[in-house]
């Protein structure tokens, strides 16, 4: 265990602006923040480190991909660890980060009768280094947080309370229809962050591909990226973003369909630097209180969860050597249908 291992503190911080305006309109703007220091990882300090290896900089002794006096295998990383001899020496530290800034809108309508509407927008960055795989250099590979990091949010809810039987005369019409709710939910929610990954059974250390420079992760929007169909050849980011460690500089012969490795390095790309695809859901229930006894209730909800059967794509596969490198092949849950009761007392 680390030595200097500390507690993981959390700050957060939130500064908001509240106006009511005529015809029942409340409007909110807020500025929030978290921060959490010393996060809890486990490192290998018996990783090999950064050597130079004929006036050449490497991240770790190239050897550990390919060793012509080992038949071109790789040598077992422990011949060249700072403790040599041993495998993996795990450490508990305290050595992590993270933290999440945003913009807060909301504005909220009393329309009247019954009838509440709300809608909430949120603007947010996530970053962390909690995806670095470098132990000797924890800031090269700062970025955005992985599959925590959505940028943009829009809710729009609507809760409805229906006037229907509320006063009617007959007491079983009133009890049975009177007193329902309609509660409707749409979200729309921007991509979350993904990290591009190497699959290759020579890649040593590396874990990342090379960015290669000047190309858009995104592609063109004029090519046909962001196009997916489950199972087709389309690609949902520009897969020529990326390339093998080293591969750039045109060194090597063969990764996959990619240039192969420069070897000794573990890769350039980002954490997070892929954006994956949005979603949007409309959900919606209807639900009553049913009063048994004077401290006895039931509760009756029937929901539909992404009511309208939208298709919502799943992330698309990151890793250079997959053969579905750069495809959607899965989706988000389709309609769900829900009854459920709850009593009370």
């Amino acid at each position: 265990m680390d030595p200097n291992i500390g507690a993981s503190p959390v700050a957060s911080w939130s500064l908001g602006v509240q106006h009511q305006f005529p015809a029942n309109f409340v409007a909110q703007v807020a500025g929030a923040g978290s921060r959490i220091q010393h996060l809890v990882n486990t490192w290998n300090i018996n990783q090999p480190m950064p050597t130079v290896v004929g006036g050449v900089s490497y991240d770790f002794n190239p050897l550990l991909n390919s060793n012509p006096a080992n038949g071109n295998k790789g040598d077992n990383s422990a011949y060249w660890a700072p403790y040599q001899g041993y495998g993996a020496i795990n450490r508990v530290s305290t050595q992590l980060w993270g933290e999440w800034n945003a913009l807060e809108l909301q504005v909220r309508h009393t329309v009247g009768k019954g009838l509440n509407v709300t809608g909430s927008y949120t603007y947010s960055h996530d970053t962390t280094n909690l995806g670095s795989i470098d132990p000797y250099n924890l800031k090269r590979f700062h970025g955005n947080a992985e599959s925590m990091n959505f940028p943009q949010s829009l809710s729009i809810t609507a809760i409805y309370e229906l006037p229907f039987f509320l006063h009617s005369g007959n007491l079983l019409e009133k009890e049975v229809l009177g007193g329902w709710s309609i509660d409707n939910i749409a979200t729309f929610r921007s991509g979350t962050s993904l990290t591009p990954g190497l699959g290759e059974t020579d890649a040593g250390l590396a874990l990342r591909p090379d960015q290669v420079p000047g190309a858009s992760v995104n592609g063109s929007r004029g090519t046909g990226q962001k196009t997916w169909k489950n199972g087709s050849s389309q690609q949902w980011f520009n897969t020529s973003a990326f390339s093998c460690p080293g591969a750039i500089t045109g060194l090597g012969t063969n990764c996959g369909t990619f240039t192969s490795p420069n070897f000794g390095l573990y890769g350039t790309a980002q954490t997070g630097i892929i954006r994956g695809p949005g979603q949007e859901v409309f959900s919606t229930s209807l639900y009553k209180t049913f009063d048994i006894m004077e401290k006895v209730h039931i509760e009756f909800r029937a929901e539909a969860f992404n009511v309208f059967n939208h298709t919502n794509p799943g992330n698309p596969n990151t890793s250079l050597s997959s053969s579905n490198y750069g495809k959607i092949t899965s989706a988000a849950d389709p309609r769900i249908l829900e009854l459920a009761a709850r009593l009370k007392f």
